[in-house]
């Protein structure tokens, strides 16, 4: 998929840019391979970056070359709040490379869900006590850093006990955190004293949220850095309240709920949008209509099985245990000498995945949009925006997504809902790793047989993505030339060296989307089983405001998940 002038062996080569048509040669490829065995200058840091380097971490596998490193930030003087991250060298060699960031949501959801579950180098064994290699690991892209934030999030704690309750103080602890942190690690993320590396946002849920916010931030910041931030990529995103509350156009097109539920659920959707007209964000009408689709899907079924809102193509009880493996996250985070290994204060609180203080403090968010945020960036033009989407969450769905995106009014606004939507073939694929839409500075992409946690679904398909986004940005091209081309991998080789058989299929544009209401790709046979965890209330910890919230778990603490929507009952959030 992608061109291979820049990460085929995840060196970063002179950039060069070359037109789309102009395929890579024998002689490039020798060049690459020999860029890949030239020994990598090592990072020089700061006493206090060496000091963080994690050299002895329990379970870590016996083939782990990499280098990380762990540890608090303060991120308030005045409130004492300090913010756990975990930072991992691209492989390879991380000097030159560029920096990808990456958030869950929650509010309150630790990122950790993101690196052991879904795109880190770990993943945790079944005993909690030991970890394997992953190979789709997006460090193996770029630098990449997770970050627990705000300020209450897994170990990230403040001793004053003030937690943010507003966008305002997320980004101004957020901005504070990685001054500090590109200062400690200099040589890997600063290009110059005042100019970062090329930075790149990920993330997904109530990440869709965060990140806008806080590359708003940075592009705002004077503070002595320039942040040379290139890319956001949001996965299942909560933007737009507005039109994303509404789960009965999805959950009719999965074939969950009947025509005539659909219908009366839309004409409640209308008594949501006043009530965020007249700005009451946490209206009970709001958070009913996912819950509503979810109960109507299980109907009086004798075992009780409702569609899962973040996969639709399963059944469950309950979503209390959605995603699977946060339990052993939370029992390898808590070990004591894990805690020791990636120096996390001895006063910080015990790891939650998904920590109610700062649930509670932003739940009344969930009914706010960051449209507004996202059409500055979109119209300053500096700044490529991808929104990936599962085919089967139902929380954050595609629908919601497209119809937001389709409604925004922005430089490009019309050409963007003119645009073509196109499979995306990746090589030696038979069938299409997802549907693509692109214009200049956003693009839409739905990733087939994936749900809330495309990562975790499509591990390959999700290192493809972010390689294709990163490397199309560096080089000055187009996404879709990385996109739309199924005779390239993710490093831009032709297949045999032409191009499929299919490939004429493929290059065929189809109709372009222009309404709200998009149909999603036709659903494979839904699988019906127990094993997620149900939220009723207002969160998205991926999930954003519908009436379902962070169930509230033996600790006392919600889970709102990587976008959860609220689950606990709402009191007017």
């Amino acid at each position: 998929m992608m061109r291979c002038w820049w990460v085929v062996t995840n060196v970063v080569v002179a950039r060069r840019v070359v037109p789309v048509w102009e395929k890579p040669t024998n002689s490039t490829r020798r060049v690459l391979m020999s860029n890949a065995a030239a020994p990598q200058p090592k990072a020089r840091l700061s006493p206090e970056g060496t000091s963080h380097e994690v050299r002895s971490l329990p379970g870590l596998p016996g083939d782990w070359r990499g280098t990380h490193y762990a540890g608090m930030l303060g991120s308030d003087d005045a409130t004492g709040g300090r913010l756990f991250y975990w930072f991992f060298e691209r492989e390879g060699g991380g000097v030159g490379a560029p920096l990808l960031v990456w958030l869950n949501g929650g509010p309150g959801c630790t990122s950790m869900d993101g690196l052991f579950l879904e795109n880190g180098p770990f993943r945790l064994r079944e005993s909690s006590r030991s970890l394997d290699r992953r190979r789709s690991s997006w460090h193996t892209v770029a630098n990449t850093l997770y970050v627990d934030q705000p300020v209450g999030t897994g170990f990230s704690w403040t001793a004053s006990g003030a937690y943010c309750r507003n966008d305002a103080c997320i980004a101004r602890h957020f901005v504070t955190f990685l001054g500090r942190f590109a200062r400690l690690y200099a040589s890997l993320v600063l290009a110059s004293p005042a100019r970062s590396v090329p930075i790149y946002f990920s993330g997904e849920s109530h990440a869709g949220h965060y990140v806008p916010l806080l590359v708003d931030a940075l592009v705002e910041d004077d503070d002595g850095i320039e942040w040379n931030v290139r890319g956001m990529a949001l996965g299942n995103a909560w933007i737009d309240p507005y039109n994303q509350y509404d789960a009965s156009r999805m959950g009719f097109a999965l074939g969950l709920i009947s025509a005539d539920a659909s219908r009366t659920l839309r004409s409640q959707e209308k008594t949501c949008q006043v009530a965020l007209d007249r700005k009451q964000y946490m209206s009970k009408a709001c958070w009913n209509l996912l819950d509503d689709v979810v109960r109507t899907s299980g109907s009086k079924n004798r075992d009780h099985l409702k569609a899962n809102m973040y996969d639709a193509r399963e059944a469950v009880r309950s979503t209390a245990q959605f995603p699977p493996g946060h339990e052993r996250v939370e029992a390898y985070m808590n070990t004591p000498a894990v805690r020791e290994a990636l120096h996390v204060d001895p006063s910080a609180p015990k790891f939650y995945e998904c920590a109610n203080p700062p649930y509670n403090a932003l739940k009344h968010q969930d009914g706010l949009g960051i449209m507004p945020v996202l059409r500055k960036l979109l119209d300053r033009g500096e700044i490529q925006v991808l929104f990936y989407n599962g085919q089967f969450d139902l929380i954050c769905n595609h629908v919601g997504v497209q119809r937001s995106l389709l409604a925004l009014d922005w430089a490009r606004a019309e050409n963007f809902r003119r645009a073509p939507y196109v499979p995306w073939m990746r090589r030696g694929g038979l069938r299409p790793a997802g549907h693509f839409m692109e214009v200049p500075g956003l693009a839409l992409l739905v990733v087939a047989d994936a749900g809330h946690m495309v990562p975790m679904n499509q591990p390959e398909v999700a290192l493809d993505m972010i390689t294709n986004f990163i490397t199309a940005i560096e080089r000055g091209d187009s996404l879709a030339a990385y996109f739309t081309s199924p005779q390239y991998n993710a490093t831009r080789h032709p297949i045999n060296g032409a191009c499929v058989d299919t490939c004429g299929t493929f290059r065929t544009p189809q109709p372009a989307l222009h309404k709200t209401n998009a149909t999603p790709l036709s659903p494979s046979r839904l699988s019906f089983h127990e094993g997620s965890r149900h939220i009723s209330g207002p969160n998205r910890g991926g999930t954003h405001g519908s009436s379902v919230r962070h169930p509230v778990d033996r600790r006392g603490a919600h889970k709102p998940g990587t976008r959860r929507r609220p689950i606990a009952a709402p009191v007017s959030s």
